[in-house]
């Protein structure tokens, strides 16, 4: 089946990963309001990019802090490497026409979808 901008429902699945947010937005944007397997995965993207911009902010807020600074920039470090990875891996699952199931971040975007 494919969405309405004809884009078929396993490239939607793995676009909705690729700019986060964004293309999470815009996949939920032209999809097919009936399949909900391409919602789940723009929804997944949407809570994930949050996720990831809510605990970098904090880390860096945190790194304000003369002493932190340095471990703060390590972490913010580790936070946006493991985030990449985490999307790769959700982009490989979605081309393979499953879903990698991120903790806490599925159940939310399993409730909007």
């Amino acid at each position: 089946m494919a969405t309405n901008s004809g884009m078929s429902d396993k490239d939607a699945s793995w676009f909705a990963y690729v700019l986060s947010i964004i293309s999470g937005i815009i996949v939920l944007a032209i999809s097919n309001t009936n399949n909900r397997t391409v919602k789940l995965h723009a929804w997944q993207s949407i809570w994930l990019g949050i996720a990831w911009i809510v605990v970098y902010s904090v880390f860096s807020l945190i790194g304000l802090i003369p002493f932190m600074h340095g471990f703060m920039l390590l972490l913010r470090w580790f936070t946006t490497t493991a985030w990449v990875l985490i999307t790769l891996f959700c982009i490989i699952t979605a081309v393979n026409g499953s879903i990698a199931k991120v903790p806490l971040v599925y159940n939310m975007a399993e409730k909007m979808a």
